[in-house]
């Protein structure tokens, strides 16, 4: 399906309101349509005057096989959006570094004021100097990981959460400063990695069992990019999806920290991995591993779509949408497992539409920070979700008991 419209968008940056309506029409259609053939809409913007050249780029690209899904023509040039480095060193850092330095020793943390937008979302405020209680630990925080989730929360593209006011990062890595009189094996100055909500703070009281020493030979800002992301892979893959040894798991995108981690850890539980990614270096580091990957960067194929027409998995984790879902709920074997990534209920519109689903077939949603909300044991029991990646990185050839 193609959206034609005139004069809708604009070349000079700026948000067009009526483009975005454009592109919410679209992917209303995509996400509530029950056609095969609807569920795959484009946007092409002329000007106001649609010139000749115009109405033959926009026929020309009708029959042409393309991913690009937004077009601005305007005369003859023919423009679609791309993502760009702006800085190789973010402004938030520099902000953060002046903002620390006028806070001195006492203790702040970062919040996202959902009146804002960009970065006048953000808000660093005094916090509590923590003293532990029994089983909690306090942490001198080095490094903070922002998730796409973060990110697209703060220029106002997803939704923070239910308050005004919430806070930023969940994974983090630090040293130890102090510990409850229950705690016995860390000590202050010992480092860690760990996880809670609002960890962009200077200091954290934490419960111990949220808490697992840094694996050796990782920087604090490598560390910090591990625990949210293997605690997903192990929740979904061994609880959810009851992933077992010799079991077909395809990760429909492993070019991510999370995709990465789902590697990892279905591995460990001994399935046979498909991949796809279409980074040159994730695909030669899978391959090394001994993961089969698929790539399609020039093909315009989707994961699905790559893969030999009899190929079918135990468990597929993905976090698309529309058509592509679609395409991965296809191969589910007799008894396969979906495994949906995708944030839903942080966006405007979280149902997924029609869904065509065979029989012995399932679908689940993974939200993971909704268990260290509501199940914190769970995250915690045994240190087991903390000390999954450290193991790993230990000993490639680890196996994780169920």
């Amino acid at each position: 399906v193609w959206i034609a419209t005139r004069g809708l968008q604009t070349l000079d940056g700026r948000v067009s309101d009526l483009g975005e309506i454009g592109w919410r029409i679209a992917r209303e259609i995509e996400t509530f349509t029950d056609g095969v053939e609807m569920q795959r809409c484009r946007l092409f913007d002329a000007s106001e005057s649609l010139e000749a050249t115009e109405r033959r780029a926009l026929a020309a690209r009708m029959g042409m096989a393309s991913e690009d899904r937004q077009f601005l023509a305007r005369g003859e040039r023919v423009l679609v959006p791309r993502l760009v480095p702006v800085s190789s060193q973010p402004l938030s850092a520099e902000r953060g570094t002046r903002e620390a330095e006028r806070a001195g020793p006492r203790n702040f943390e970062a919040v996202q004021r959902q009146n804002g937008s960009g970065i006048s979302r953000l808000l660093f405020t005094q916090a509590p100097e923590w003293t532990p209680g029994p089983t909690e630990v306090i942490v001198d925080v080095r490094s903070v990981a922002l998730s796409q989730l973060d990110v697209l929360a703060d220029l106002g593209l997803a939704k923070a959460g239910s308050e005004s006011i919430e806070g930023i990062g969940r994974d983090f890595s630090g040293v130890v400063t102090a510990v409850g009189s229950a705690v016995s094996d860390l000590a202050p100055g010992e480092a860690v990695v760990g996880l809670s909500e609002g960890a962009l703070a200077r200091r954290l009281r934490i419960d111990r069992g949220l808490l697992t020493r840094k694996p050796l030979g990782l920087a604090f800002a490598e560390a910090a990019s591990l625990p949210y992301a293997f605690l997903v892979a192990r929740y979904a893959l061994s609880v959810v999806g009851r992933l077992r040894a010799g079991e077909r798991c395809l990760v429909a995108s492993a070019s991510g920290g999370v995709g990465a981690a789902l590697v990892h850890v279905a591995r460990a539980l001994g399935a046979e991995v498909t991949a796809f990614s279409n980074d040159p270096v994730c695909r030669a580091r899978l391959e090394a591993l001994g993961v089969r990957v698929a790539s399609g960067q020039d093909s315009g194929l989707s994961p699905a779509g790559l893969l030999p027409a009899s190929d079918e998995f135990d468990v597929i984790v993905g976090a698309s949408s529309g058509i592509e879902m679609h395409a991965l709920l296809e191969r589910l074997a007799s008894g396969g497992r979906y495994l949906d990534l995708c944030p839903r209920l942080q966006f405007d519109r979280p149902e997924i539409g029609a869904l065509r689903l065979r029989p012995n077939r399932s679908i689940s949603a993974i939200d993971a920070c909704e268990l260290l909300r509501t199940d914190p044991e769970l995250v915690s029991a045994g240190e087991k979700w903390l000390t999954c990646f450290a193991s790993i990185f230990a000993n490639s050839s680890t196996r994780i008991s169920t």
